[in-house]
């Protein structure tokens, strides 16, 4: 079975532009592999920019493959970026006046304007570099040919109609989501993978596509792939770089490859610009012609790519019974299988999963290693002081437990994101003052760190474990997702127990949840319940309300966990803990991985750095949407280092 395949545009243009043929094909330097890996680097240069949109991107499943998506959201975070702004402001000029009024003051502004804000990227400044060492030492700048081939003065600019619209053969994501809503959009499905590629299928209305197609005598809905999350500079970077450098026998048609270097295997990405001469000088050509695809192998000895012009007709359609057929056979069909839900994949949903750890060190080594967003020693470091001895109750410490001496990673999208909760102060710590039920908008309030933490490749991880060991209830991903937050955020009570299959306020005010409790930390009399969020400890000490006592338990190597007493605002954590410089995805996935498959008093056991380990869960009775759940939510879950004992 192929790997996922994840295509960045399907994009076809009409750019005037005048490229010396001598110049592109004998004195341009760049090879083949130089130009692809240069492609590559420019993808996951673009990467937090594809994560920036996946923040606020949500998704379901689809029966019939990939996930179903009802509209694409138009991410605030993305829009309001300076080069996003400009883009939009160039498109509205193009689609108001004369495509052919190159003069146009308003249209020149705003063309300099988006340039400039182009100027600025580093993934153009790195392609500017890349070209200016390939290219001839009298020829003109990447900029200046980035000009030239996307707004050439002396003729239309077809900008507007090929970037800023939206059809079966034109436009990106941008440009979708501005038409969305005046297309006849049939089914819009999410890859399942990395979510970087998306499958439109419209008709009617469409913005010019279905009349092209009706043209062309196909009267049947048009389907068309494009990329989620890319920038704008990533796009035109790309395909500048590839007009200009890739060197062809035929230099009408070029045809740029490099691989994403997915985890589960390389996918292959193409970008093709075909030029044709439209002036009486022999040696001028101009583009007419670029689009990018994902180039399937077809059955057999040939693995010449499908071009963007065999998309429609390639993709195959569910038949008979859920069969699939296409004109690229069965390896087309297993890929599409491949986009789809556990059970379009030829598995039961009680079928557990071959992917994924076998055991639960496997899963805490790997979960380890791709945690990119945790933060470094020398950025945040602990200062252990005074060890307490056996269980007493005493301050032998002066100082703050930690000393952070760069505060930019609260400025990540993740931690961020932890920071806001925190700040909306959504919890009362009294353990016996009810909260609010989880209604609409309370819940919009965790939507954002809610989506990164799930869109996770940690939380991946640990669900492939789960379902690998048939933890996750026979659920698809996104399901599985949805009732875990019901777990984490159910809510129960500390202050008097369930009866007869109820929970009110004659057992006690439904005033705890497991994020709550384990996440943001509790009083309960006159001591600390919960609080085991190293960011938490943080922000309140460097608030003042946290007095470090000193420590019981610290690793062997490093300074990841602690396990030690403190007071926040006078109530006594005798004896807490919490991993420290982990992301809030490596908390939140290490701690459902254990709950979920050895929950109970230190039951969940592994090491770290060469220090033993454990987790201890606890489910408890609990209320979601009003009706009763047994044993359902999370109570608590915490981890501690060899014999300490937390709560």
């Amino acid at each position: 079975m192929l790997p996922p395949l994840h295509a960045f545009l399907c994009l076809l243009f009409f750019v005037s532009s005048s490229i010396s043929s001598h110049s592109s094909a004998s004195s341009l330097h760049s090879s083949e592999d130089e130009l692809s890996q240069m492609l590559s680097s420019l993808w996951h240069m673009d990467s937090e920019h594809r994560k920036l949109f996946h923040n606020e991107f949500r998704i379901s499943s689809a029966d019939d493959g990939g996930r179903l998506v009802a509209v694409l959201p138009r991410p605030s975070a993305v829009l309001s970026r300076p080069i996003v702004t400009a883009f939009g402001q160039l498109c509205n000029v193009l689609q108001s006046v004369n495509p052919n009024q190159s003069n146009n003051n308003s249209l020149r502004q705003k063309v300099d304007l988006f340039l400039a804000e182009m100027d600025k990227s580093p993934i153009f400044k790195k392609a500017s570099e890349f070209y200016s060492a390939h290219r001839l030492s009298n020829s003109n700048s990447f900029k200046q040919k980035f000009r030239s081939l996307w707004f050439f003065p002396s003729s239309a600019i077809p900008f507007g109609s090929l970037m800023c619209r939206f059809s079966a053969f034109s436009g990106n994501w941008l440009s979708f989501i501005s038409a969305q809503k005046r297309m006849n959009v049939k089914r819009l499905v999410v890859e399942r993978e990395s979510e970087d590629m998306a499958l439109v299928e419209f008709g009617g209305s469409d913005a010019g596509g279905a009349n092209v197609a009706a043209m062309r005598g196909n009267t049947q809905p048009q389907k068309r792939h494009f990329a989620l999350g890319d920038s704008v500079e990533f796009e035109l970077s790309a395909l500048t770089l590839c007009a200009l450098l890739r060197r062809e026998r035929h230099q009408q048609k070029k045809r740029c490859t490099f691989k994403t270097d997915e985890e589960n295997g390389q996918t292959e990405l193409s970008i093709e610009v075909q030029t044709s001469r439209e002036t009486g000088d022999e040696h001028t050509r101009q583009i007419f012609r670029a689009f990018a695809f994902v180039p399937l192998k077809r059955d057999g000895p040939s693995s010449a790519p499908i071009s963007v012009d065999d998309f429609s007709s390639a993709i195959p359609e569910k038949r008979d019974g859920g069969r699939r057929s296409g004109r690229i056979g069965t390896v087309a069909a297993k890929r599409w299988q491949s986009m789809g839900t556990n059970k379009t994949m030829g598995r039961s949903k009680s079928m557990p999963s071959l992917r994924g750890p076998t055991n639960i060190q496997q899963l805490v080594d790997q979960m380890w290693e791709k945690d990119t967003e945790r933060v470094n020693e020398s950025m945040v470091r602990v200062d252990w002081q005074q060890h307490i001895p056996s269980r007493r109750v005493i301050d032998v410490s002066d100082s703050p437990f930690l000393a952070v001496s760069d505060e930019s990673f609260l400025q990540r999208p993740i931690f961020a994101a932890l920071v806001d909760i925190y700040n909306e102060q959504l919890f009362h710590p009294p353990v016996c003052q009810g909260e609010a039920p989880m209604n609409e908008q309370r819940r919009a309030k965790f939507d954002t760190l809610w989506a990164l933490i799930t869109r996770s490749e940690i939380y991946r991880m640990a669900y492939d474990y789960l379902d690998r060991l048939g933890k996750v209830d026979g659920l698809d991903f996104d399901a599985f997702t949805r009732q875990l937050f019901d777990r984490w955020f159910g809510a129960y009570t500390r202050c008097g127990t369930c009866k007869n299959g109820k929970c009110s306020r004659h057992g006690g005010p439904l005033g705890s949840s497991g994020w709550e409790h384990v996440f943001s930390g509790e009083w309960r009399g006159e001591i600390v319940d919960g609080h085991h969020s190293w960011v938490r400890f943080y922000l309140q000490q460097k608030a003042g309300d946290i007095e470090y006592h000193g420590y019981y338990v610290k690793p062997r190597h490093g300074q990841f966990i602690g396990t030690i007493q403190y007071k926040w605002n006078q109530y006594l954590k005798r004896i807490g803990g919490f991993m420290i410089g982990t992301s809030p995805a490596f908390d939140f996935s290490m701690l459902t991985a254990c709950i979920l498959t050895e929950p109970g008093d230190r039951k969940c056991k592994f090491q770290l750095k060469e220090t033993p380990m454990f987790v201890s869960s606890f489910l408890e009775d609990c209320v979601i949407d009003g009706s009763f759940r047994h044993n359902f939510c999370i109570a608590t879950a915490y981890p501690g280092i060899g014999n300490s004992n937390e709560s």
